[in-house]
């Protein structure tokens, strides 16, 4: 998608990354140019879901998601490492395609913090948007959620505090 950015004549409106491929684009790094990120459209938003593995470990989007940690091993994917891996680098289409069911501020209910530890401790619950599907350009920056193990993956906004 950053090359489909990168050599449009017009700005494309939105480009959302799910889990863009680190390895050659990260690793070994080339040039900013040939990757995804927030120059390749008005609005760019990313999913990670296997971050530091076959996905963008960085933020380069306006809008970064990561679901638990965005990071393997995401919920539900057991198993071998590989495997695990590979199932979790497959989610983030699995949570977008998801996200299209819902309506705004509902589904993947997500909020912008500094870090993972923070929102894992509970220090970022305020300003919450939504992840996927119905992200908003106006929400710049990174954003955590949780996420369950299994389909239907969006955790419900009034049970979210039992977790």
């Amino acid at each position: 998608m950053g090359y489909a950015g990168m050599f449009s004549v017009n700005k494309i409106f939105r480009i959302t990354g799910l889990d863009p491929a680190r390895p050659l684009f990260e690793i070994p790094e080339i040039s900013p140019d040939y990757r995804l990120d927030k120059n390749d459209a008005e609005f760019v938003d990313i999913l990670h879901t296997c971050g530091g593995v076959f996905g963008y470990m960085e933020s380069y989007g306006h809008a970064d998601f990561f679901p638990n940690n965005g990071r393997p091993m995401q919920p539900g994917c057991n198993g071998v490492r590989q495997i695990a891996d590979s199932c979790s680098h497959g989610r983030s289409h699995e949570y977008f395609e998801e996200s299209i069911q819902y309506t705004n501020k509902t589904g993947f209910i997500s909020y912008p913090c500094e870090t993972w530890e923070k929102f894992n401790n509970g220090e970022c619950r305020e300003d919450s948007t939504s992840m996927g599907y119905h992200a908003s350009a106006h929400n710049i920056g990174n954003f955590y959620l949780y996420t369950r193990n299994e389909s239907k993956y969006a955790i419900n906004r009034d049970k979210e505090s039992s977790l």
